[in-house]
């Protein structure tokens, strides 16, 4: 049972969506049909993460959003950074892969150490991708809080 205190901070989260990706995907169209108008970031390449980044960085300001939460490679390694540089004290990732840029794009591994370092708390999703990421990355387990 809620007490009268808890249930006034909870009727206070707003959750914002920032998507990177091209206009009119199937995740923003379910959004907007279910939630709210998402804010969408178009980022093709490198050159377009750092104005993403900034951007982001711009909207967590702007909104005054205090916890940060990316998922897959690309929205990690410019939301972690904009939120890392906005001064956010919660930082979290979930990581939904665990040998792939090992395996198969070996350059990836230096973007996953970068999320990695500013993430200030990383969610595995399943006990297989923490042991695996465990193996390959043990210094951010013990650095980083992982749960699975």
């Amino acid at each position: 049972m809620f007490t009268g205190k808890t249930r006034r901070i909870l009727t206070f989260i707003l959750i914002y969506y920032i998507i990177i990706a091209k206009n009119n995907s199937n995740f923003e169209n379910y959004l907007r049909d279910n939630f709210s108008q998402p804010c969408v970031i178009q980022s093709r390449n490198i050159k377009y993460h750092f104005l993403s980044i900034f951007k982001i960085f711009s909207f967590i300001i702007r909104k005054r959003i205090d916890v940060v939460h990316c998922h897959l490679l690309e929205a990690g390694f410019v939301g972690t950074i904009a939120a890392f540089l906005a001064l956010r004290k919660k930082i979290i990732y979930t990581r939904h892969y665990s040998t792939l840029n090992h395996s198969y794009y070996k350059k990836n591994v230096f973007i996953d150490k970068i999320i990695n370092y500013f993430a200030t708390d990383i969610i595995a999703i399943s006990k297989n991708v923490k042991n695996i990421f465990s193996k390959f990355e043990p210094n951010f387990i013990s650095a980083n809080s992982c749960s699975a």
